[in-house]
């Protein structure tokens, strides 16, 4: 999970560069739900796909569901 203190967001493009990396390094894909459907843009720039949008129950916010497919597999 990853949150940002209000001061520093907009800042966590190094945070998922170092994580994605690691993902593509092992083969691997990278999922992730946001809160936020402003930052849905922000993880399409990183090749993320929404995959649903979720309705948590008894009027929970809304959460997408947002992966990406490793872009170097592993022994490739």
């Amino acid at each position: 999970m990853i949150g940002a203190d209000p001061a520093a967001q907009g800042q966590g493009a190094a945070l998922l560069r170092s994580g994605l990396a690691k993902a593509d390094a092992a083969g691997l894909p990278a999922c992730l739900e946001s809160s936020n459907a402003s930052n849905l843009p922000f993880y399409e720039r990183f090749g993320f796909t929404v995959r649903e949008e979720l309705q948590l129950p008894g009027g929970g916010p809304a959460l997408w569901a947002v992966r990406r497919e490793p872009r170097h597999p592993a022994g490739a």
